[in-house]
């Protein structure tokens, strides 16, 4: 060590003897000053600066000599400051706690010369720096002293206006922020700073924690002298202390204390070199080069065991302190809890709601906490009755939509949930499951809720507000006399025993409750409307499932939630068909018949036996394996062979004998039909033709939709919704007609929705418009809105391939009429347009749409080639899609099969008729692969017709074929005719239109199911 400090050009030999001698023979006077300055030294010891401690040293410390062989960072050393004459890394909490005793000392030097802009800067200081390190090192007693000092001066020199007015106009102002900062700290710190108000005695605790020591000034009192004394648990050396201590008890310097700091620092100053003690100055700090030296600490593996010993048991002691604190903290609240429960009463609760409806809506209310606040009031009235629990359940319901702040919002899953369970169990109580007594809800109008909720108003025969509750017809009590009336004491004139004005309330709300007959008590009023609610319950659950991706198992568990909506819908119109409200329960069974109408029998049966599962084992992720395999027991198990989880057998749910989905539908749209308004009949209508058109019923679905005429007056309609209803209502008529083969009558329907966009008719999503989008944001926000969710969409492939199938198994045999007549008749103008782009393409590659398959398909039918078309059809995926499985796969398959070879005939006769003289059936047979009826049935109808000059030989059984061609004046009058034909039809329909007749008073043509205007029937083709 020596040749370490000669390197740097400090000789230490001598230095090293004369500290040894001089702190032996000054050891009694340095501990007798110490003790006599103690108590002046004792606050100011573990914080002191470099100046300080540099001064403090006085002449003891040789001064540093800053030579040209001293190293740089002796003399950057040797200007530094620490205040136990070491480098010491300071803790989080340590530097945490230096910060707040600076900022103390600059409040108390700010308060002692009134310097109020620098009390109010080092108070501002002091606040940030107690949030910013709150979690490190609390709040100490100090910093509560500091703060309760500012709040005294400031009070104190706000309470003289003269001298405040006298103030400069920056200290005013100073002390003005102050008032206010103080104010505004005072709702977090107000508790902490009345219990130092209560006992004021700053006194720090050290905290002999396991996983750190406490390096901070203890302050304690001697109990010989009762002095105080600073006492350091810091220092690398206690000489002085501990030769104190030897000088009092005449013992070891090992056994001077029972605490375990104190053995260390025993055996640490025990084991110390004789230098570090004549380095210490005055007050034991660390002097020249020893404040520099490490010093090894030696401790035997004993005292290190002892010492994990006692700060395990210490742990353990402190853990069973905590439980302890903690079990009864809870039996606490559990105890407060029973007693606040059985102390509620009825007019104490309605208080508690009216207060919390009050705060409602206003500025800087959440809509969570008062959800909460009446979460909690609702808890409460279970046991006071259903004219209790009910208005406050409708309170909470209500309050909880206020959560959706704007219409692009939707409520959580949570939230929603929540408030179908609590509206289900208004439900039920109302029927009678609370006390076997049936109940009927009374709506409130605005101006009684108001008065029930305002003081001094009128409520149902009761008056709740923040004074109490009174009978009614006492509102004409000023607050003057309810004033009176709190300050004197209420007697109970019953009894003549005094009573509060709680007391007073529950006896003024008892008598009237038993003043009420029968049919009042079971009518109870509310705020609020079920069918409101239900409404509401159902917007919301059908925007989640719009704003939710359908791709992500949440969508698939968002689902699972409508059974719980049909549920509760059905419990909401079964009481209002009770109490005969039957306009509100035909708005609650139209929305029932909008999530049921899009359902197959097939889904319908899996989604209501998964509700049935659920609802029984809960779910169905939560069931163990082995209950589902195929081991588990079905009666008595054996323990050792089977796995526990499948003892009770698989669990199963029986399907329910319910009645059918279009039994239930059909009484629904009934009930409907007859209980509601003009806009829930038309939905009905349409959901029940979807409904049938689902199901393949496409003859009932269409007599209802001729006689409904919906077809005619839809147009004018203002609702959008019912005409998007209206449109994918056409497209099921048109879906079911193709699986049935009614070709004719599936482009029919499909035609009008195809020909545009069919994306935005369907509300499936929205498209762009050809020069950008057309819409302002408002028109596209309602457009999102009225979006149908995923899972009811239509494929619009499906939609897009069997109306272009249609179209072509119509527009290609046409197309070969008008090559020979020279008349053109256009079906299906959008066919012809997707066939003349195909043409023009210069390249034609295999096909990968849809569309192309099928224009493949008519290029081939077109040229002859059956065989090669049916293919093209058949290797479409897009009939996967439809209901029903391989079945209706297959059959799909089949009949296109069959129509495109009869098309293919037609068409063949159409094109190559004037070749022939005549044909033979069998040789049409071979050709187009079908049977001989069939050739001859569209043979013959081609000829009833007139789109085929031919008769029929029978012996021979052959196609006679006749060339007459029309003359130039035959011609022009077919055409004539058939211009006024279209003539007459537009002024039907424009008469119609006016007269509203819709064409049925001057023939009876539609009753035989052909077209009310004379065209044909539906099946003419």
């Amino acid at each position: 060590m020596s040749r370490f400090w000669a390197a740097g050009g400090v000789d230490t030999s001598s230095s090293e003897d004369d500290s040894d001698s001089s702190n032996s023979s000054n050891s009694s006077s340095s501990s007798s000053s110490s003790s006599s300055s103690g108590g002046s030294s004792s606050s100011s010891s573990s914080s002191s600066s470099s100046s300080g401690s540099s001064s403090s040293s006085g002449g003891q410390r040789p001064a540093a000599r800053t030579g040209r062989g001293v190293s740089k960072w002796v003399e950057i050393s040797s200007s530094s400051s620490s205040d136990e004459g070491g480098r010491v890394v300071h803790s989080a909490q340590e530097r945490a706690l230096s910060q707040f005793a600076a900022y103390g000392s600059s409040i108390r030097a700010a308060i002692g010369d009134s310097d109020y802009p620098a009390l109010m800067e080092s108070y501002e200081a002091l606040i940030r720096a107690v949030a910013k390190n709150t979690k490190i090192a609390g709040v100490p007693r100090t910093v509560v002293r500091s703060m309760v000092e500012t709040e005294d001066v400031v009070t104190a020199a706000l309470k003289d206006k003269a001298a405040f007015r006298a103030l400069p106009p920056k200290r005013g102002r100073a002390l003005n922020r102050l008032k206010l900062k103080l104010r505004q700290d005072g709702k977090k710190f107000g508790g902490i700073m009345q219990e130092y108000r209560a006992n004021p005695i700053v006194e720090e605790e050290s905290d002999s924690d396991d996983e750190s020591d406490d390096e901070s000034a203890v302050i304690v009192k001697s109990k010989s002298k009762g002095k105080v004394v600073s006492e350091s648990e810091d220092s690398d050396s206690d000489s002085d202390s501990d030769s104190d201590k030897k000088s009092d008890s005449d013992s070891d310097s090992d056994s001077d204390s029972d605490s375990d700091d104190s053995k260390s620092w025993a055996s640490d100053s025990s084991s110390s070199s004789s230098d570090s003690d004549s380095s210490a100055g005055p007050t034991g700090a660390l002097l020249g080069r020893a404040k520099w030296l490490k010093t090894a600490t030696v401790s035997s593996k004993k005292d290190k065991t002892l010492s994990l010993q006692e700060k395990a048991a210490r742990a353990a002691k402190r853990a069973s302190a905590r439980e302890t604190e903690r079990a009864a903290a809870e039996s606490a609240a559990a105890a407060s809890r029973k007693a606040a429960a059985e102390a509620v009463t009825a007019s104490g609760l309605w208080r508690k709601v009216s207060d919390v409806l009050a705060g409602r809506g206003r500025k800087g209310s959440r809509p969570q906490d008062v959800a909460r606040a009446l979460l909690a009031c609702h808890r409460q009235s279970h046991a006071l009755g259903p004219r209790v629990e009910v208005p406050v359940a409708m309170h909470l319901v209500s309050a909880m939509f206020d959560s959706v702040r704007n219409m692009e919002e939707y409520m959580q899953t949570t939230a929603w949930s929540s408030a179908c369970r609590h509206v289900v169990r208004i439900c039920e109580v109302l029927a009678g499951a609370a006390d076997g007594t049936e109940y009927e809800l009374r709506v409130m109008t605005s101006d009684e809720v108001m008065d029930a909720l305002m003081p001094g108003g009128k409520g149902e025969g009761i008056e709740v507000n923040s004074g109490g509750m009174k009978l009614a017809g006492s509102a004409g009590m000023g607050s003057a006399l309810e004033k009176g009336m709190k300050e004197e004491t209420l007697v109970n004139p019953h009894t003549g025993a005094p009573e509060t004005l709680a007391d007073r309330a529950e006896r003024l709300y008892q008598e009237q409750e038993s003043a009420l007959t029968p049919e009042q008590r079971r009518s109870i009023g509310v705020a609020g409307n079920l069918v409101v609610f239900a409404t509401r319950l159902e917007e919301e659950y059908t925007k989640s499932l719009q704003k939710i991706n359908p791709h992500t198992p949440a969508y698939v568990e968002r689902l699972k939630d409508e059974s719980t909506l049909l549920d509760l819908l059905r419990r909401v119109q079964a009481y209002y068909h009770r109490t005969n409200g039957r306009s509100e329960a035909a708005a609650v069974a139209l929305l029932r018949v909008e999530h049921l109408h899009y359902r197959h029998d097939i889904v319908a049966a899996q989604v209501d036996r998964a509700a049935a599962f659920a609802q029984k084992f809960g779910a169905a992720a939560l069931v163990h394996p082995a209950a589902r395999s195929v081991h588990a027991a079905a009666g008595p198990a054996d323990a050792a062979t089977i796995h526990p989880a499948a003892m009770c057998g698989r669990p199963e749910v029986a399907p329910a004998a319910a009645p059918s989905s279009a039994e239930l539908l059909g009484e629904l749209c009934s009930y409907v039909y007859v209980h509601g308004d003009d806009r829930g009949r038309t939905r009905a209508i349409l959901c029940h033709i979807y409904h049938h058109a689902l199901h393949d019923r496409f003859e009932v679905g269409r007599d209802l939709l001729l006689m409904s005429h919906l077809q005619d007056t839809i147009t004018s309609s203002r609702d959008i919704g019912t005409m998007i209803l209206f449109n994918r209502c056409m497209v099921a008529l048109g879906l079911a007609a193709f699986r049935l083969g009614r070709i004719w009558d599936a482009h029919q329907c499909l035609s009008d929705v195809c020909s545009g966009r069919v994306r935005e008719l369907l509300a499936q999503g929205m498209s762009m418009g050809r020069y950008g989008n057309d819409r302002n944001p408002e028109q596209e926000k309602a457009e999102r809105r009225r979006q149908v969710p995923y899972h009811m969409h239509i494929n619009l492939d499906l939609i897009e391939a069997s109306h272009l199938t249609s179209a072509m198994l119509i527009e290609i045999p046409n197309m070969a009429t008008e090559t020979k007549t020279g008349r053109k008749q256009v079906y299906s103008r959008n066919f012809r347009k997707h066939r003349d782009i195909y043409n023009r393409l210069v390249f034609t590659g295999p096909p990968e749409q849809t569309r192309d398959y099928i224009m493949c398909a008519a290029k081939a039918l077109q040229g002859g080639d059956w065989r090669t078309c049916s293919d093209l059809l058949m290797k479409l995926h897009v009939w996967n899609l439809l209901p029903g499985g391989r079945d209706t796969v297959s059959k799909i398959q089949a009949m296109l099969l069959e129509k495109v070879k009869v098309e293919g005939l037609r068409t063949y006769l159409f094109t190559y008729n004037e070749q022939y003289d005549s044909l033979s059936l069998s040789q049409l047979c071979g050709m187009f692969d079908l049977e001989p009826n069939v050739v001859h049935a569209a043979v013959s109808k081609m000829m009833i017709n007139g789109k085929l000059q031919a008769s029929w030989d029978q012996p021979t059984a052959t196609i006679l074929l006749k060339k007459v061609q029309p003359t130039a004046l035959q011609e022009l009058a077919m055409q004539y005719g058939e211009k006024l034909v279209a003539l007459v039809d537009a002024n039907e329909r424009l008469l119609d239109t006016k007269s509203g007749s819709h064409g049925y008073k001057d023939h009876d043509g539609w009753k035989s199911g052909g077209d009310h205007r004379g065209r044909g029937s539906w099946g003419d083709r």
